[in-house]
């Protein structure tokens, strides 16, 4: 592995750590089930497609980095035929209901790390699917 290759792996370990702490950060500082309809509902549809993404990819065939396994293939079936990245809304979707839970500055915060970290990986992901599949 070259020095710019090992250099963009920790980079993206990086993203998956900074996505991971602001996750685990919103969802221990407010209620972990939502409060209210509105911030239930979000995380309800985000969990199911997330679940849907999940098994539509199938269980063992992603990666919490962006970097594309050996064996990818391009899914265009379930939620994928709708959304380019149903994992990255899913995970925004659930961190938008336990920002609404409970929205004070430091979790606002953390919800603005999570989407823009969601979004670099996102485009990421999507160079290096271009690359791989016309």
């Amino acid at each position: 592995m070259s020095e710019r290759e090992t250099q963009e792996r920790a980079g993206y370990w990086g993203l998956v750590v900074a996505q991971f702490g602001a996750m685990l950060y919103l969802a221990f500082t407010g209620p972990a089930f939502g409060e209210g309809w509105a911030s239930r509902c979000l995380i309800a549809l985000g969990g199911v497609l997330g679940v849907w993404a999940v098994l539509t990819m199938g269980i063992g065939r992603f990666n919490v980095t962006p970097e594309l396994r050996p064996d990818a293939r391009l899914v265009t079936s379930g939620p994928y035929r709708f959304l380019r990245h149903p994992m990255y809304v899913a995970v925004v979707l659930v961190g938008m209901g336990w920002l609404l839970a409970r929205p004070v500055w430091s979790r606002v915060l953390a919800f603005v790390v999570l989407a823009v970290v969601v979004l670099v990986k996102a485009r990421i992901e999507e160079r290096l699917l271009s690359e791989r599949f016309s």
